[in-house]
């Protein structure tokens, strides 16, 4: 995956969880995207998600985890995402 195609996935994925995190917090997840940092921008995500407990559905899960596979970032960050859910 090119890091277009990963910058446009991350920005979609960032865009998913609108009114389940901060509005404050995906804009400045986007902003990190948008100036190179994606891997940050990945892992706050992640953490903000699993942190406020929002449901990530298998669907969601599946693209975080090629994104991830792509920035060659430590999957436990989808891990602990899919653990959580697996516990719900």
């Amino acid at each position: 995956m090119d890091f277009q195609i990963v910058e446009e996935s991350l920005l979609a994925m960032i865009g998913s969880f609108t009114g389940q995190l901060a509005a404050d917090q995906l804009a400045d997840m986007a902003d990190l995207v948008r100036h190179g940092e994606r891997g940050i921008a990945f892992e706050i995500l992640c953490t903000q998600l699993d942190e406020y407990e929002v449901p990530v559905g298998q669907e969601a899960l599946s693209t975080l985890r090629t994104i991830a596979a792509s920035m060659e970032i430590d999957p436990d960050y989808c891990d602990r995402l899919e653990t959580r859910e697996e516990r719900r």
